[in-house]
């Protein structure tokens, strides 16, 4: 007996692997959090190569005269992937760093720039349509990512 109406879509769109995927990388932590950072960094640092020390500093900066931090949303960010004891760990971001370095999401990326001084330094990327490098390549950042308002206001 064949299935119709509203009861028979779902079944197909459960059946359907490309919903399933989508689903499992919608809510998977560690692509959430690789977002936040992807979407902080670019906000905070730009495409400057640094280290993860450097990337600690500018996360942590407070503004000048205030108790304010100047990058909270990316403070907290490198907290989720590297916090120890409320405080971001260089070590394990730079672990970390390295366990996701060329992992493309949202057509962004952070890649492995060169030593320096035995320090490995970082860089992020936005890729365009064609996997190269540049622009924003059609992204829309998300809503919670705040990005758009930061930028409206500079």
């Amino acid at each position: 007996m064949e299935r119709s109406g509203p009861e028979s879509a779902d079944l197909a769109r459960r059946a359907d692997p490309r919903v399933t995927q989508e689903r499992a990388r919608a809510s998977d932590p560690r692509r959430q959090a690789l977002i936040a950072v992807l979407h902080h960094w670019h906000e905070a640092v730009s495409s400057e190569e640094v280290t993860s020390k450097r990337l600690i500093e500018i996360a942590t900066a407070q503004v000048p005269n205030s108790s304010s931090s100047r990058w909270p949303d990316f403070r907290e960010a490198l907290l989720n992937v590297a916090g120890e004891g409320g405080h971001i760990n260089s070590r394990r971001l730079g672990y970390w760093l390295r366990s996701v370095k060329g992992r493309v999401v949202d057509q962004m990326r952070i890649e492995e720039g060169k030593t320096l001084h035995g320090d490995n330094r970082w860089r992020f990327r936005f890729l365009n349509s064609s996997g190269g490098y540049g622009g924003y390549g059609g992204h829309t950042l998300p809503k919670d990512c705040n990005f758009a308002e930061r930028t409206a206001q500079t």
